[in-house]
């Protein structure tokens, strides 16, 4: 097979380029691979040198020599029309002119300057390669802000928020190649499939695609030193198998196309595409696009003028679509983009996530029989009852700086209530400069001032939201209110609560879609739009900002779609996949190729969330995704709040087994809230039972496996449960969990449609729980529970998998345990907390590392996939750990937080650890009760001899 095999050249003839870009196919197989690799000359130092290779370790020329033979270099057509205009010098292709036979285009006489010929050279993600492949290290910048971890260059050395993208654009090389006696200039186009990773690298990815490696392993001793198994005859046939399976990036294109064709043409009928997206959520946005195209063609193909896009001079611009253009109406950008920076409009563009908190900050831990139960499927059941608005919405906006305009919750309830469809509408909240007389826990609060959209340098634009997430229990700043939280605060407020709040309550800002203006056909929804007027926009704000004017007359006649109408066929088809995988055994070629169709179903579908909710799609939708988040935080906070709780992380809780809340006393926010911290008074207490959950005794069961090697556990009463060897989730605990939610609102007499669509899956009972900050906690195992392990540990501070070591002078490189580690294991065995010692660790750069402001080297900038040690210091006690009254607590706080490091150079946890006589949760206690008397106490004065005394002890060890 050739190496290199022309198509017909295709000529751009666009007016902005000034020559033709003639492209050219290139296409590699693992068997021509071979034989070019047993050809290739090793490339000596000097060569390299001569090259301009800059590296500022010599010891990495030799690694860098040969890694660009497993990844970089593995390339064939997938281009269209080139957007780059990007020229560049480049000096080092040395790899790319051996395989292509391509020549230095310095001091060469042509008669006219040749065309281009555009390449595109595939990898996942590794920045040595690229060094070592384009040399120029100005350049590898420039292909590592463009290529799948941009976000992490740019935040590090632009200080702008980085964006994800699947291109980069193409370069223009001084290399040439010569076909049929003339010349062709090089550009090159780096494509990034690490987008597509499986819950891992380039291996894993290639297994989810039915792509086999059979020698990926062969060279792992090899890693830092290629070069000699290059030059070792011994070693050089192995050394081939090993490139050779890293040579599948043009297979993994073809799976991936395959792949996604599949579900196009097997499960909705479509047409076949030619290229792929570069990440999953790229591709399901597309998918979900095309599907609104297919379900709405009639309005799709009408002509609506007011809808049509016009540049700046006026024109109109091509391609244009109607459908398109009201979409994106509501995406993220959109809603920014149109927002006047005084107006509260850009506020719905606000996604707010899932909710992470512990929910008893006093008790940290207990040796009981525990539950860690979730919310079976939650996003994908959510997804499977909302509803996508095709229409524009109707928008309340008011000036920011005068929350005294902000309409208040019920007069807009009274005003507007009859026209809000559940599922299609959401409102930003703010209690403004009131405060709440009773405590709430059920709102999630962001501390935003403004959000904003900037446009960096390659025209990519993002959403900025600068504030804290968190609970305040007196105050609600920028929360997210919809149907779902609606229900669920009527439910459990009394009747004087809800009058409070609903008075004090304003909406900052709202989008909804009327239902009287909702229309029941497409064929309809084209009608309306087409007899409806041009309309405007206009928005005047007065030069004192006390007077604001918004006039929008534009149609907002809307079509209500079911999500489910998309994803239904993809869950269907992914049964039958299931279905037909028990029919097979576990290691044939079959089960293989059906279990990663299934999977890449299940992927598809949970994909569809994230890019509905991101701000890089079209199809995103904030009403849509905060319908979606809220309902998930509502069922989450019923679940913390009655099954006395101990965390509560996005979907989850970890609850006793044996106190489960009972109520005889009448529910109330502030009975659900005020519980956790034991301020109710006596008699409320004591109408407040804590009994077993189903009646059971969970303190003496057995669980172990039996002998067809399942699960069984075995309760005193004689009651027996097994569950399987794969689903190990007891359908009894689950069942027993649903019928102890209904029944709380049962006693509310309100029963929120969300609780009926929800069903509760276990995902383990242990002996006892440790928690630690607002997500870290540690579960201890039954000897015969799901693994064999001795505890859970989940620690989302400082990864357990990860290498530490000493930090102290003497014991550099003196591996220790993971410090997280040691501090959940006390908390449990309640040994008196001691701050955890700095130590270093193995730390591979990610996206949140560049915000923590590293000190690096910038003569050396360090790149995604590198690794450094860097110094951490775990903290015994956080401020996220507690509940605030207001913002300006928790801010007030924070600043003391800053005071103790500057002198202690510790945290909080040095105020209790200074004597070593406390423990973790009496000293939390004695922090959360503190906070909740600094409206009579000074907090600097309060701990003010405390820090003396530390610093006391300090300088006497």
């Amino acid at each position: 097979m050739k190496s290199v095999t022309a198509i017909q050249p295709k000529r751009d003839n666009s007016k902005n380029r000034k020559k033709p870009l003639i492209k050219y196919n290139f296409g590699i197989d693992a068997e021509w691979y071979a034989r070019r690799l047993e050809t290739i000359p090793f490339a000596q130092r000097e060569k390299l040198e001569q090259l301009n290779l800059k590296y500022r370790k010599n010891h990495l020329i030799s690694i860098a020599l040969e890694d660009w033979q497993t990844d970089t270099t593995h390339f064939y057509e997938h281009v269209e029309y080139s957007k780059g205009h990007v020229d560049k010098i480049w000096t080092g292709l040395a790899s790319l002119c051996e395989l292509i036979d391509a020549k230095p285009l310095t001091n060469t006489v042509f008669d006219t300057r040749p065309d281009f010929l555009l390449i595109n050279l595939h990898f996942f993600f590794s920045p040595y390669d690229i060094k070592a492949f384009v040399s120029d290290e100005t350049l590898y910048r420039h292909i590592c802000i463009c290529s799948e971890r941009k976000r992490i260059f740019k935040t590090r050395f632009q200080g702008r928020k980085g964006v994800a993208v699947e291109r980069t654009g193409y370069f223009q090389t001084p290399w040439y190649v010569l076909k049929q006696g003339k010349p062709y200039q090089i550009k090159l186009n780096f494509l990034d499939y690490s987008g597509l990773a499986q819950e891992g690298g380039y291996e894993k990815t290639c297994a989810a695609y039915g792509i086999q490696l059979s020698s990926k392993f062969l060279m792992d001793s090899y890693k830092s030193q290629m070069n000699l198994a290059y030059d070792d005859p011994r070693l050089r046939p192995d050394f081939i198998k090993y490139n050779c399976d890293d040579v599948k990036f043009k297979q993994l294109n073809q799976a991936v196309l395959n792949s996604n064709n599949y579900i196009r043409a097997q499960i909705f009928n479509w047409r076949p595409s030619r290229k792929i997206s570069l990440t999953k959520g790229a591709e399901t946005a597309k998918l979900f696009e095309d599907f609104l195209k297919n379900k709405l063609k009639d309005f799709e193909t009408a002509t609506i003028p007011y809808l049509l896009e016009y540049d700046r001079e006026g024109n109109l611009k091509k391609p244009v679509s109607n459908l398109a253009t009201l979409i994106k109406s509501s995406s993220v950008k959109e809603i920014v983009k149109n927002s006047h920076r005084e107006l509260s409009k850009s506020f719905l563009s606000l996604v707010m996530g899932g909710r992470c908190k512990n929910e008893i900050p006093h008790r940290s831990a207990a040796r009981e029989p525990i539950v860690s139960m979730d919310l079976k499927s939650c996003y994908g059941n959510a997804l499977k009852y909302a509803f996508f608005p095709i229409g524009r919405a109707v928008i309340l906006q008011y000036p920011v700086a005068r929350p005294e305009t902000w309409i208040p919750l019920a007069q807009m309830l009274e005003k507007y209530e009859s026209q809000l469809v559940p599922g299609c509408w959401h409102a930003v909240i703010d209690t403004g400069f009131e405060f709440l007389s009773f405590n709430q826990s059920l709102f999630v609060s962001n501390s935003a001032t403004h959000v904003e959209l900037k446009v960096d340098f390659d025209d990519n634009s993002t959403v900025n939201v600068n504030g804290q997430v968190g609970i305040y229990l007196r105050q609600i700043k920028n929360s997210i209110l919809t149907h779902h939280s609606l229900q669920t605060a009527r439910a459990v407020m009394s009747q004087s609560e809800w009058h409070e709040f609903s008075s004090k309550v304003r909406i900052k800002a709202m989008a909804f879609h009327p239902k009287s203006l909702m229309v029941k056909t497409v064929k309809e929804l084209v009608k309306k739009h087409q007899q409806h007027p041009l309309g405007d926009l206009q928005t005047e704000i007065s030069d004192d900002f006390q007077t604001t004017s918004v006039l929008d007359r534009r149609c907002r006649y809307w079509y209500k779609l079911k999500i489910s109408e998309f994803i239904a066929p993809i869950l269907q088809e992914r049964e039958k996949l299931k279905n037909q995988q028990n029919n097979y055994d576990q290691q044939t070629p079959e089960y293989f190729e059906l279990n990663s169709k299934q999977e890449l179903l299940k992927l598809c579908v949970n994909s569809l969330y994230g890019a509905l909710a991101s701000q890089y799609f079209h199809i995103s939708n904030s009403i849509v995704g905060n319908n979606i988040t809220d309902k998930a935080r509502s069922a989450c906070f019923i679940m913390a709040s009655t099954t006395n709780a101990y965390t509560s992380i996005t979907d989850g809780a970890e609850s006793p087994l044996m106190r489960f809340l009972r109520f005889k006393c009448p529910v109330s926010m502030s009975i659900l809230t005020n519980y956790r911290f034991g301020s109710l008074p006596r008699h409320t207490i004591r109408a407040i039972q804590a009994k077993p959950l189903g009646g059971y005794d969970w303190n003496h069961l057995k669980l172990f496996k039996n002998q067809d090697d399942n699960f069984q556990i075995d309760f005193p009463d004689g009651r027996s449960f097994t569950t399987g060897k794969s689903n190990e989730s007891w359908d009894f605990i689950s069942i027993a969990y649903k019928r102890h939610i209904k029944a709380f609102f049962r006693q509310c007499n309100n029963i929120p449609d969300w609780v009926n669509q929800y069903s509760y899956e276990d995902k383990g009972i242990y002996k006892g729980i440790a928690v630690q900050s607002a997500a870290n906690y540690f579960l201890e195992r039954y000897s015969g529970d799901r693994t064999l392990e001795s505890a859970k540990i989940k620690a989302r501070g400082l990864s357990l998998k990860k290498k530490y070591f000493a930090a102290l002078p003497g014991q550099y490189h003196q591996q220790i345990p993971a410090p997280m580690q040691i501090l959940m294991n006390n908390i449990y065995l309640r040994l008196p907390i001691q701050q955890q010692p700095p130590c270093l660790v193995e730390q591979i750069l990610k996206v949140n590392d560049w915000n923590q402001k590293i000190e690096l080297d910038p003569s050396y900038p360090l790149l995604p996939g590198e690794t450094i040690s860097r110094s951490v210091k775990p903290y015994a006690i956080k401020a996220s750990a507690f509940y605030y009254p207001t913002l300006s607590y928790r801010e007030l706080l924070e600043r003391f937080q800053e005071i103790l490091e500057t002198k202690t150079a510790l945290g909080l946890g040095a105020l209790f650890a200074g004597n070593g006589s406390y423990k973790y949760d009496w000293a939390c206690f004695q922090l959360q009760w503190d906070i909740f008397r600094l409206n009579e106490l000074d907090f600097y004065a309060l701990y003010k001899t405390k820090i003396e005394r530390l610093l006391g002890i300090l300088l006497t060890r």
